[in-house]
């Protein structure tokens, strides 16, 4: 486990630097991940797999990705790698110009962070927050952010986050005609970008520039392009160079220079030309990202409250109110009859059952041994209800590792349960169930068939229909749940139901065979 973690730092280290040394890594450690049992490890392992594609621009595969992290490190322990595929997940939404939805996944940060003690990654959101206000021009509640971003960053003593918040801020300022306070933050912004963080001025200078334009101080105006236009075209930023040239083309009209403006203005408008060309390709990437992944955005904001019921409603499945009163008055019943070690044996195997369900139901997915021993325990409890009538085994193919093999929690006893409560609940004399487990490795698919040798299902519907408001819950939850599976993941689950007949054509039970892929 030590080993994959290392390995995933290292990538992450390269990731930027060495996208093909990353991918070869990533490849490497593939099957070591899906053999572990570590959530984090799978989560944070998607998530480079989702930089790697946004970095080859493949928009589609990198939210695929990002979504899939999400799904596993939602319920990380630690914060920092809970917010990492929904960082990225935000970033994607706004390089392809989705900025309402950006913010909406920034919110949700936010909300989740606020009890968490302050880090600089407080401030790192709230500079998202600003930049997606910048965008959509609502200048005031990005100003907002960026105070609270420069001042985080101020208290933190963070260097680079007091430069760039500064930053941020003037720029939202200026759009709102506060040209002393945007100046003051430009300078202060400046005084810590000269010495460490040079990219940083590609747009300090160019608001400095804006701020003396508007005072008319043209020297200064002249000082600030200058400075700024070099290392624009330094770092290719195209959008931050075409606002150059729009406020050097405006000066020389302000001096009355006609000549010089315009040749100004025709260099305004080729590099504007440039940078909304790279817009079109944003924009072919944000309609693509549209068209692809549609439904994976309805599943994103579904997926959450969907799993949750999922697991809720398996185990109301199990913990239901009749199986626990009936076992409870089958105990008691024991005890009455002076049978109190039975009694004992009993309660505690409730209690060990009750625990386990409990334990299993915060799981994606348990060893099949486990599986086994809720089914055991919650087929003892039964047995004690039938005196003596009720019989079960439970077979396991000799090729099947019960350790190994995982498999979503609480999916085979609501059908057991069914076998129970329908076919031979209503069958007078001897009442046989036998579970059998066996491997189908062409298919990768593991195979559980619950035969019993109950009333049947014609019969057993007959009897329901004479029960006012009856549903079978166990059954429907989990066929829903085996639906989400299905849907999320891409898989083979399935169940199917066979009548069997006697040589007299009568009801002899029902066999129910699940498909479960492993």
């Amino acid at each position: 486990m030590k080993n994959i973690q290392q390995t995933l730092e290292q990538i992450t280290s390269l990731i930027y630097t060495d996208t093909v040394e990353a991918s070869r890594l990533l490849t490497q450690v593939a099957n070591d991940v899906m053999d572990c049992d570590d959530s984090d490890i799978k989560g944070l392992y998607h998530n480079l797999l989702g930089i790697i594609a946004y970095l080859k621009n493949d928009i589609s595969r990198s939210l695929n990705q990002y979504l899939i992290a999400d799904s596993y490190l939602k319920t990380s322990k630690l914060w920092k790698n809970r917010i990492k595929p929904q960082v990225n997940i935000a970033m994607l939404y706004s390089k392809t110009n989705q900025d309402f939805l950006a913010l909406d996944v920034y919110m949700d940060i936010v909300e989740q962070l606020k009890d968490i003690p302050m880090e600089i990654t407080h401030a790192q959101m709230y500079i998202n927050i600003d930049t997606i206000y910048y965008n959509i021009h609502d200048y005031a509640k990005g100003s907002m952010y960026a105070k609270k971003a420069y001042e985080i960053a101020t208290l933190l003593n963070h260097d680079f986050g007091i430069a760039l918040s500064a930053s941020n801020l003037a720029g939202h300022l200026l759009h709102l005609g506060e040209m002393d306070d945007a100046r003051k933050y430009l300078l202060v912004s400046t005084s810590l970008a000269e010495n460490n963080f040079e990219n940083l001025l590609c747009s300090i200078y160019y608001k400095l520039a804006k701020v003396h334009l508007h005072q008319k101080d043209y020297i200064m105006t002249f000082e600030y392009l200058d400075k700024g236009i070099p290392i624009t075209q330094k770092y290719n930023n195209k959008y931050e160079l075409y606002e150059y040239y729009l406020i050097y083309a405006q000066l020389y009209e302000e001096m009355g220079n006609d000549k010089l403006a315009l040749e100004k203005y025709k260099l305004f408008h080729q590099f504007r030309d440039e940078w909304v060309n790279d817009e079109k390709i944003k924009t072919y990437n944000q309609l693509q990202l549209q068209y692809e992944t549609e439904k994976k955005e309805v599943r994103l904001k579904d997926l959450k409250i969907k799993q949750q019921e999922s697991e809720l409603t398996a185990l109301k499945a199990q913990m239901n109110p009749h199986f626990i009163f009936n076992t409870l008055n089958s105990i008691q019943s024991l005890y009455m009859k002076g049978l109190q070690d039975i009694a004992n044996e009993q309660m505690g195997n409730f209690s060990l059952l009750t625990r386990k369900i409990l334990e299993a139901s915060g799981k994606q997915e348990i060893a099949l041994s486990e599986e086994l021993e809720i089914l055991i325990k919650y087929l003892e409890l039964e047995s004690i209800r039938f005196d003596q009538t009720f019989h079960y085994s439970i077979q396991i193919s000799p090729d099947i590792d019960d350790d190994y093999i995982k498999i979503p929690p609480m999916l085979i006893q609501p059908y057991i349960e069914n076998s129970i409560k329908h076919g031979l609940f209503h069958k007078t004399g001897s009442k046989e169930l036998n579970v059998v487990f066996e491997i189908c490795e062409e298919e990768n698919l593991l195979y559980c068939t619950i035969h019993d040798n109950g009333i049947g299902r014609v019969a057993a519907n007959e009897i329901n229909k004479r029960r006012m408001n009856h549903s079978s819950f166990a059954t429907s939850a989990t066929e829903k749940r085996l639906q989400l599976l299905n849907d999320v993941y891409e898989s083979k689950f399935s169940v199917s139901y066979e009548d069997k007949y006697d040589e007299y054509d009568k009801a002899s039970g029902t066999n129910v065979v699940l498909k479960i892929p492993i």
